[in-house]
């Protein structure tokens, strides 16, 4: 059987890897997607970024971005989404910060799941609360957050 397989397939068999828990294999077809003739899209850069930071790589996720940039594909508001959720999901609140900069400069929307996660995050007493000072200064919606100098 002659199987043709294309960047739709090979997202799918990526996120599959990573469901479960085969990460490597995931990175190892990630990199050998250029040696198959196909070119990673934008759904392969959010499987990719999203499962990166994740497991904790956070600064490959970060690299994998520019050099989803530097190759002209480009995010959307979907990938931004995706990322900016999972950041905070790991408590990088500036990272998570420098990637709502992006929403706003691309006149993109947080979608309602990732403004719920932020609501949530940083309206309880806890650790974050106090970080919400390190985000974009209209997602500082705690009132206290904006009289800080």
């Amino acid at each position: 059987m002659n199987v043709k397989f294309d960047i739709t397939i090979v997202n799918i068999i990526i996120g599959a890897f990573y469901r479960v828990e085969r990460n490597q294999e995931a990175k190892d077809l990630f990199a050998a997607i250029p040696a198959n003739g196909l070119v990673p899209n934008v759904v392969t850069y959010t499987i990719m970024m999203t499962n990166l930071i994740k497991e904790g790589s956070v600064e490959e996720a970060d690299n994998l971005f520019l050099s989803m940039e530097k190759s002209g594909c480009t995010a959307n508001s979907c990938l931004l989404n995706h990322i900016i959720r999972r950041l905070l999901e790991k408590g990088e609140i500036v990272k998570a910060g420098n990637y709502m900069s992006k929403v706003d400069a691309k006149s993109y929307s947080l979608e309602a799941k990732t403004v719920s996660q932020l609501i949530s995050l940083f309206s309880r007493k806890g650790k974050y609360r106090e970080h919400i000072k390190l985000l974009p200064t209209k997602y500082q919606f705690l009132e206290e957050a904006a009289t800080v100098e």
